[in-house]
């Protein structure tokens, strides 16, 4: 069960798409398919920037707060983040899911964290 007080910071809700993948020839194919609709914290973006001999390499990574039990895996795509408030739209994505890691508060599971980036 979600910390009711971290609860109330979950005001966004996006859309999460978990992928399908199947084969044209030799040509392996991937599309999403339902979407479902997930209570979320949207966390813009970090940069990270590091230079390997003069050649700058920017990664900028996009987050997710979720409850413990969300369903939102590693190569999932997430779209139409909005304020669930309103239902406005805030980004519209896509991103895809690059790393879920479980956060614990020492007695237990508290809430998962998603790194996105964008994939369109």
């Amino acid at each position: 069960m979600t910390d009711p007080h971290f609860a109330r910071t979950l005001i966004h809700t996006i859309d999460v798409a978990s992928p399908e993948t199947e084969r044209d020839g030799g040509e392996l194919i991937t599309s999403y398919g339902d979407t479902v609709a997930v209570q979320a914290r949207f966390v813009p973006f970090t940069e990270r920037w590091s230079s390997r001999r003069n050649s700058w390499d920017i990664k900028r990574q996009h987050r997710l707060l979720l409850r413990s039990d969300a369903d939102v895996s590693v190569r999932d795509q997430v779209t139409n983040i909005r304020i669930t408030s309103s239902g406005i739209v805030i980004d519209a994505g896509p991103f895809t899911v690059t790393q879920v890691l479980a956060m614990g508060d020492g007695k237990g599971l508290h809430h998962l964290e998603a790194e996105m980036e964008r994939s369109g």
